[in-house]
């Protein structure tokens, strides 16, 4: 289970649906996402952490929607809720390194 995985299970996102709740989902998964990756705009990647080893798979429609929030959240700096106080407290994930004080 890579990092992407393992903050989906930990923090229980359901990526399975459609709608609103997987808009909702998909923006979280974006933001930490580029969070993780340096806010490098490599949607392809994460596409592909995601749903390594068969853990989750995702239709057609539901990548297509995933990029377009992915790009989304890239434009508007999603990566840096990340460092907040806030997401430490709201989501279960490990600070990168140069991130913790």
């Amino acid at each position: 289970m890579n990092t992407i995985q393992k903050f989906i299970k930990d923090n229980n996102i359901d990526i399975s649906g459609s709608g609103s709740g997987l808009n909702s989902s998909y923006v979280i998964l974006a933001g930490f996402s580029l969070y993780l990756n340096d806010d490098t705009d490599n949607v392809d990647k994460v596409l592909e952490d995601i749903q390594e080893n068969g853990l989750y798979n995702l239709s057609i429609k539901q990548e297509s929607e995933f990029i377009e929030v992915f790009d989304y959240a890239y434009v508007n700096n999603y990566c840096l809720f990340w460092v907040s106080p806030e997401a430490q407290i709201k989501y279960i994930f490990e600070l990168k390194k140069e991130d913790k004080k």
